[in-house]
């Protein structure tokens, strides 16, 4: 999953597609990149993690809903699902 959220920010960072069907919403992940590295970084590290946080990043990156698609909910929505 760790790689999965740095793959979305590299995704912004060349305003690539994330693939045929899905389009990034690339300036609010870019927005929120620091936040995205840090969760990155935390699911990298050997402690362990709530599985509520897990779960939340995993819809993050894999619901078609999410904010960081277009078409997802509300883009504002995004420093709120990273906060918890």
């Amino acid at each position: 999953m760790a790689a999965g959220l740095a793959e979305l920010v590299a995704l912004a960072t060349h305003q690539w597609p994330a693939s045929p069907y899905r389009n990034i919403r690339h300036h609010v992940v870019l927005d929120q990149r620091d936040s995205l590295f840090a969760f990155a970084d935390l699911l990298d590290q050997p402690a362990p993690l709530e599985i509520a946080v897990v779960a939340r990043l995993a819809l993050l990156l894999s619901e078609r809903t999410s904010p960081v698609y277009v078409g997802g909910r509300d883009p504002d929505a995004l420093p709120v699902v990273l906060a918890g």
